[in-house]
């Protein structure tokens, strides 16, 4: 069983929304400090969420946000949901897939609510469930 995300689908619109939900916690996330060997303190602050870190980053990068995003996921190594998927069917017989909620638990959401603006065509459906058996 894998449950996992695809970048790619973290579009503007579904940034956006989750932006817009973030709970009152997550106001006072700091970007992470990055340093010269490229290491980053992602880890060593507490709080906020990766979103909230996120958010914060990008209004101070200046960037648009599918710009920030595409250099987010590079520096970080990052791969498609596409290239998760196929890898997964490379090894294993596939039993299940879905394309699903992935931001609820990070927003303090009910996953139906997710559910709710996906099926309306506001956001992307960001996770991946895969289950599968050895081929």
């Amino acid at each position: 069983m894998v449950v996992e995300w695809a970048h790619e689908r973290f579009d503007d619109a579904t940034a956006q929304w989750c932006f817009d939900r973030l709970p009152d916690s997550d106001s006072d996330a700091q970007p992470r400090a990055v340093h010269r060997d490229g290491h980053n303190d992602e880890h060593e602050h507490p709080q906020g969420s990766w979103l909230g870190r996120h958010r914060a980053e990008w209004a101070e990068s200046g960037l648009i946000w599918s710009e920030y995003r595409q250099g987010w996921t590079e520096a970080e190594g990052l791969h498609t949901g596409e290239a998760i998927v196929a890898a997964l069917d490379a090894r294993f017989e596939c039993r299940h897939l879905t394309r699903g909620p992935y931001f609820f638990p990070v927003l303090d959401l009910a996953r139906d609510v997710e559910q709710t603006a996906i099926d309306a065509g506001e956001i992307q459906p960001a996770a991946i469930r895969f289950a599968g058996r050895r081929a």
